[in-house]
């Protein structure tokens, strides 16, 4: 309760600029990703594609919050911290360390990305919407020519077909490469953000800055650990062995686990 009313205009003002952010920067790529200045090439466009248009915008706005935003979030995560003031009333609230740490994981990780993804499947799909709107509009004439109207692919379409990159014959060998590979993927992303969540309370100043050099020299060690466990135990022939898999998973939540473990201890020292 005491975060909420005290920080509830920050939070406000981050859930405000997610929803338009998101909106004007997919509504902007549509305008750009498709050429409208050539009304003849549009039209011949539209008839060999069936009056579709690609939505893939919408899915590079998304990678490119999840890789850049996000993360901006998470390296910003514990604010008191960064100042002599505001630290010591922060370590004064009667509430224990793990409260404190618990609470930021909730806001920065659970909440955080819960409400990006609802904010982004609104906002994406209305950009969509109201861009499609604006060419069936434009473009009366071609619509009413050829009794067909402009349809733009909405996010969750195109998304569900990038994310779903198994093999369409389905073949066993196939299958054991594709699946090691998207859960190295995906076990490396959610480290990548729990390192960045709990690094942050090892620093004071220049926090930042700091923290994003911290998990730049990670990441380059990392996967030269990969390299080095490739080349040595020749693990990973082609393709990716689900042995291998295992193995930089088991170590990607073993950093995850030493860093959370840690930050929480680093914040339990801090003394005012």
């Amino acid at each position: 309760m005491y975060d909420a009313r005290t920080n509830y205009k920050k939070y406000l003002i981050a859930v405000a600029i997610g929803f338009v952010g998101i909106f004007l920067l997919t509504y902007f790529l549509f305008t750009v990703s498709t050429d409208t200045e050539n009304v003849f090439a549009l039209e011949d466009r539209l008839i060999r594609d069936n009056f579709q248009i690609s939505g893939y915008p919408s899915v590079t706005v998304f990678w490119l919050c999840l890789l850049f935003v996000f993360p901006i979030l998470l390296m910003l995560s514990f604010p008191a911290l960064s100042g002599k003031k505001s630290t010591m009333n922060y370590l004064l609230l009667p509430a224990s360390v793990f409260e404190k740490y618990l609470l930021e994981f909730f806001i920065r990780i659970i909440v955080a990305l819960g409400l990006f993804l609802f904010i982004f499947y609104l906002m994406a799909n209305l950009a969509t919407i109201i861009y499609e709107s604006h060419l069936n509009i434009r473009f009366a004439d071609i619509v009413e020519r050829h009794q067909h109207s402009i349809y733009v692919e909405r996010f969750a379409v195109v998304f569900s077909d990038i994310v779903d990159t198994s093999p369409s014959d389905g073949t066993t060998a196939d299958m054991q490469e594709f699946i090691p590979l998207k859960s190295m993927l995906i076990v490396g992303w959610l480290v990548m953000y729990l390192c960045m969540f709990s690094v942050r309370t090892f620093f004071n100043r220049f926090a930042f800055a700091k923290t994003l050099a911290v998990i730049i020299g990670a990441q380059i060690l990392i996967v030269n650990l990969i390299i080095e466990l490739e080349e040595r135990f020749e693990i990973i022939p082609d393709p990716v062995t689900l042995q291998f898999a295992w193995t930089v998973n088991a170590i990607f939540i073993s950093i995850a686990v030493i860093c959370l473990i840690l930050g929480y201890y680093n914040l339990k020292r801090k003394r005012i």
